[in-house]
């Protein structure tokens, strides 16, 4: 906002493709290898064993009452401590995703680290798997972009209608301001998006 007050034009640098994190390098040899949940780091699986939504259809959220197996489980906990939990995408919406974006749902990687990446991830990607698993346990593709996200998506897009729009959205200005409010209403999510601006189609990577 300052730059944009002070009238400062735009770093170059901001313009740039962002080089990737990862490499999905093909396994040679892919039926020896098996599928591993992932899982991340400190967590513990357990059951779910009831998923009830408390709160009147109508109502706006959508609050739940989970009731988790712990039997036997090495899991301890003090009144008042929250759960954490790491829920899987559906994965029919997945798999429509990743048709419709082209993407090779059988082939298995070997996901090789680029750059230094955060404990979740660094654990995820020690097992092979393919862009299904990847798209299923770890990547958020079904959840809800940032004003951020939109500004990344923009240095993909070669449609110039798309790239006025993501101008937009990202713009400090109370059309841009609107336009990201209301696709934030509409919970709009990355498969969502990625959708509404076809030519902006990120490497897999």
């Amino acid at each position: 906002e300052f730059m944009t007050v002070q009238n400062a034009p735009e770093n170059p640098a901001e313009l740039e493709i962002p080089a990737p994190m990862v490499s999905l390098v093909p396994v040679e040899t892919p039926e020896q290898t098996h599928y591993v949940q992932v899982r991340p780091p400190k967590t513990k699986m357990l059951t779910l064993e009831k998923n009830v939504r408390i709160t009147d259809p109508e109502y706006n959220r959508n609050i739940r009452h989970l009731v988790f197996d712990i039997n036997n489980k090495d899991f301890s906990y003090l009144l008042g401590d929250a759960l954490t939990i790491y829920p899987d995408n559906d994965p029919k919406s997945v798999g429509e995703f990743l048709e419709w974006y082209g993407a090779d749902q059988t082939t298995v990687y070997d996901v090789k680290a680029l750059k230094t990446l955060d404990a979740r991830r660094a654990a995820s990607f020690k097992h092979p798997m393919t862009n299904n698993q990847l798209f299923n346990e770890v990547v958020d593709i079904l959840g809800r972009p940032s004003k951020n996200f939109y500004k990344q998506l923009r240095k993909f897009a070669t449609d110039p209608k798309e790239q006025a729009e993501l101008d937009l959205l990202v713009s400090d200005t109370p059309e841009g301001n609107a336009k990201y409010s209301g696709l934030t209403a509409e919970a709009v999510n990355y498969a969502d998006v990625l959708r509404m601006f076809p030519s902006a189609k990120p490497s897999m990577e």
